[in-house]
Order: structure tokens, then C-alpha cells, then sequence
């Protein structure tokens, strides 16, 4: 994990066969379906204009390796409406096994403990940082987000 005043960087795994959106000749619409709805939910913003920060694994999963953060104030309603507003029932179909297989709120929730035992330890280590109330608002936000678009697939 590194950290400045711009971000959190976690190093994760490396991805078995990960090939960048920027690699690949057609993108599978399941694909731009589930990023979109990923970017949405998150708020991850420069995903759409850098396939470089995504791609796919050996299986043909979405996998994300970078992003940002973007404001986010935008209604949860509204961004459900924007979703579904096209292709409705193949979104439907995708973001229903989507939601299923990812379990966001569990992993949301998974998320922020490593968070907070990272806190732990670099308070342990009398290692110096600030916290900021703007990541408790997006922890917020990110899952009025997946509890109100969760419905649409129940």
C-alpha cells in the first residue's frame, strides 16, 4: 500500500491472462455493460476514456487495475434511470448476474475493514496521517448506490 496526498494506492495481484481494454479488437458488450455500471455505482471516473485502467482476465472478466474517484453527489436514482435507459433487458440480464457474482455490498464492507486495520497499524507504528470525513461520505454514497440499483434486478 502507498499513499500521498492525491490517494490510497493498493498493489493487488497480478491478473492470469489480464489484457488491457486498449488490446482488444471488440470489446464483449457484457464487458462495457458491467464497467458501466461499476463506474456508476463507484463513482470511477476515466474508465470510459483510458482502457488502459481495464481489461479483461484469462476467463474474459472485467478486471479494473486503476481508476479514480470522481464527485459524488450525483442521485442514485438518476443514475439507475441513465442505465437503464437503453438495452434494457440485456442490461438487465447482465447487471442482475453481475450484481449476484460481485456481492458489492459484502465486498464494500470487506473493503473498508482492510481500510481500518491498515489505520490500525499505522497508528500502532506511530506512522502520521490524516483522515479524511470525505471518504466516510463516499462510503455512504457508494452504498445507497448498490442498495438502490440492487433492486432493479430483484
Amino acid at each position: 500500500m502507498h499513499n500521498s496526498g492525491f490517494g490510497l494506492y493498493i498493489a493487488t495481484e497480478d491478473i492470469p491472462g489480464f489484457r488491457q481494454a486498449s488490446e482488444i479488437d471488440e470489446e464483449d458488450p457484457k464487458t462495457k455493460i458491467q464497467l458501466e455500471l461499476l463506474s456508476s455505482c463507484l463513482y470511477l471516473r476515466d474508465l470510459k476514456n483510458n482502457n488502459t485502467n481495464y481489461g479483461v482476465d484469462d476467463q474474459g472478466e472485467l478486471r479494473i487495475v486503476d481508476f479514480e474517484i470522481h464527485a459524488h453527489k450525483q442521485n442514485s436514482q438518476k443514475i439507475a434511470n441513465n442505465f437503464f435507459s437503453r438495452n434494457k433487458q440485456l442490461r438487465f440480464d447482465v447487471g442482475k448476474a453481475a450484481f449476484l457474482s460481485w456481492d458489492l455490498l459484502k465486498n464494500i464492507d470487506l473493503a473498508n475493514a482492510s481500510i481500518e486495520d491498515q489505520k490500525k497499524l499505522l497508528n500502532k507504528h506511530s506512522i502520521t496521517f490524516t483522515v479524511d470525513r470525505n471518504f466516510d461520505d463516499y462510503l455512504t454514497a457508494i452504498k445507497k448506490n448498490v442498495t438502490l440499483i440492487a433492486k432493479y434486478f430483484e
